[in-house]
């Protein structure tokens, strides 16, 4: 089955996080921690947000990391204090980390590198229109020149 939200998370061609990090419109951590969003786009950002949270905390802190902050979840603490008491870095500022991180790694030329074909099927198009024209142009030129030379 190849219509499911992981293979819509899995490309990168729609992925909803790089949008967001090329726009700076992500949806913030606290408000994910009160649950997800209830639309099909909104609910595809926070998945990928939150992989790629884990991913970062990962890349950073080690598996490690992560099993500390969830050992402090289980013993109740909510995510700002097990993340704090975890990592000795404040949930706002891992998040801002992590957005800058994002960022640097979605450029305009990454996005444009995504949609090549896209971009080339449209200039190819407007070469194919332009051509069209011309030819329309010429051959109205060269019917007129031929009616004038008429009897």
């Amino acid at each position: 089955m190849s219509d499911g939200i992981g293979d819509i998370i899995m490309d990168q061609k729609r992925s909803l996080l790089n949008r967001a990090a090329l726009r700076g419109r992500f949806i913030p951590l606290e408000s994910l921690q009160k649950g997800f969003p209830r639309n099909d786009e909104g609910m595809i950002l926070a998945y990928e947000e939150s992989k790629s949270f884990v991913a970062h905390i990962t890349s950073k802190y080690g598996k490690e990391g992560i099993l500390r902050i969830l050992d402090n979840m289980k013993s109740g603490d909510v995510a700002d204090a097990a993340i704090l008491k975890a990592l000795s870095v404040p949930l706002g500022t891992l998040e801002k980390e992590w957005h800058d991180s994002l960022r640097r790694k979605m450029t305009w030329f990454t996005y444009l590198s995504y949609h090549l074909y896209d971009i080339l099927f449209a200039i190819m198009s407007l070469i194919a229109i332009a051509a069209f024209i011309k030819i329309i142009l010429r051959k109205r030129a060269y019917l007129k020149e031929e009616m004038g030379d008429g009897p």
